[in-house]
């Protein structure tokens, strides 16, 4: 079935800028910043909000390795929301294991714990807390098996504790992986292992997960799948962890990369941050949890929020975000296989308006890929002043775009060509329900900007 295309718009963003020494692009509305560029592979990194100032976390080594005694884990902190941070802590640094931030929260006293995989002549995983992101103890070593290669970010189930996902396996052998849960019910001091699912097949593996509780005993995960290709899964409980339920997700522009999921309460909007390896791409995609909870084929099309330049895939990626004064903090990395550079990235959260762009939708107005890893054939970035809210529409597919655009939004449209300068009113088949659809004319990576004035 046929319909329009249907497009809502949340962040600022029209122009890209290089901010100094940062290694990556950054639209207006987002500030990005340098947490840490010594020599080296600064890699993995972990961001938490704590007591009015942000500590990021990170692992580094010579290379891209997970075992040499070299690596160790660092931190820095800021009080000025990223802008600039703090001399560098040693965390951890045993000559004998390769140490790796893997996992972050918060306790129910709000002091910050920071899971760390120990590898080497012994493998094990160690639980650190900090009240202040300089003095780290460690307080838990919690005997497991399986083993997970990862622990992943700590958050809160009323009724169960704190909790968090694990996956253990071989990414070489077929049918011995598996995943689950950690549980605690003493703030961290000891845990107890669940698995939910084991002799997985890699291509049903859910790795590296991110995990919110949406209240209710609801709880909300999206994880990394491996092999180099495929969509995100979406991992779901109803009662608190007890059960679950995994699918695939229609997030395809995605390769083997770290999610992070951050919730918020008060609008209902579950963001799902991720840099898409390869393209070099850090994105988000912003859903009604109410929405996608159930149907994880429905989640909007993404926004592009920063380009990185490095020159393996490999080499940058994966992204943890928290949030710190109302904002969205996220912590990546990118660089080469020997000296890479930790970054935070910060901008305004999802305004309430929810992406969603849909393409010859089926009929159930879900969105059908039109490009290459699943993208879209166009791309947006949305302003708004006093008197406008702007609109700047790409055509990204290699064919262009010839068809209609709904946006979230009523005035009087323009459409504005800034090759040329000129600007016409558009022709427009539908006004309603706080929408206008315009009909678009894009030859390929043509871009116009639509105005909307109030």
């Amino acid at each position: 079935m046929m319909m329009r295309a249907a497009v809502s718009f949340v962040v600022a963003m029209l122009a890209a800028a290089v901010h100094g020494a940062v290694p990556m692009d950054t639209p207006v509305g987002v500030a990005a910043s340098v947490v840490q560029d010594v020599p080296g592979y600064n890699s993995w990194p972990m961001v938490q909000a704590i007591d009015g100032r942000l500590v990021c976390a990170y692992s580094r080594g010579s290379e891209h390795t997970i075992g040499e005694g070299k690596r160790g884990v660092y931190a820095r902190t800021s009080s000025d929301g990223g802008r600039t941070w703090t001399p560098e802590v040693c965390v951890v640094n045993d000559p004998e294991l390769g140490e790796v931030t893997i996992g972050k929260g918060l306790d129910d006293d709000g002091a910050m714990l920071l899971w760390v995989r120990n590898w080497g002549k012994v493998r094990r995983h160690d639980l650190y807390r900090t009240v202040d992101g300089v003095h780290y103890g460690k307080i838990s070593s919690p005997d497991l098996s399986p083993m997970p290669i990862q622990i992943t970010d700590v958050f809160k189930v009323p009724g169960v504790g704190l909790m968090s996902l694990w996956f253990a396996g071989d990414y070489r052998v077929e049918g011995k992986n598996s995943w689950g849960t950690l549980t605690s019910a003493d703030n961290g001091r000891t845990w107890t292992q669940r698995t939910v699912e084991r002799n997985l097949a890699k291509a049903d593996w859910p790795t590296e997960q991110s995990a919110v509780h949406l209240g209710g005993g609801r709880i909300l995960a999206v994880a990394r799948s491996e092999g180099g290709t495929g969509n995100q899964f979406q991992l779901t409980s109803t009662d608190g962890g007890a059960t679950w339920r995994r699918a695939k997700t229609n997030i395809s522009d995605v390769r083997e990369s770290t999610p992070s999921l951050i919730f918020d309460q008060a609008t209902g909007l579950v963001v799902n941050y991720y840099y898409q390896r390869g393209a070099r791409k850090m994105k988000r995609r912003t859903a009604k949890a109410a929405d996608i909870f159930d149907c994880p084929d429905a989640w909007p099309s993404p926004e592009t929020l920063a380009e990185g330049h490095e020159k393996r895939a490999y080499d940058a990626g994966n992204v943890n975000a928290t949030i710190s004064a109302g904002r969205h903090c996220l912590a990546t990395y990118t660089g080469t296989d020997r000296d890479t550079a930790v970054l935070l990235l910060s901008l305004e959260p999802p305004c309430g308006l929810v992406p969603d762009v849909s393409v010859d939708a089926d009929e159930r107005g879900r969105a059908i890929a039109g490009g290459r890893n699943g993208e879209l054939p166009i791309e947006w970035f949305h302003r708004r002043d006093k008197a406008a809210d702007h609109y700047f529409v790409v055509a990204t597919g290699k064919n262009g775009y010839v068809g209609e655009v709904t946006f979230s939004m009523e005035g009087d449209v323009s459409v504005l060509d800034p090759e040329t300068g000129s600007s016409h009113v558009p022709e427009i088949p539908h006004v309603e329900d706080n929408s206008t659809t315009v009909k678009l004319n894009l030859a390929p990576s043509k871009g116009v900007f639509v105005v909307f004035r109030h």
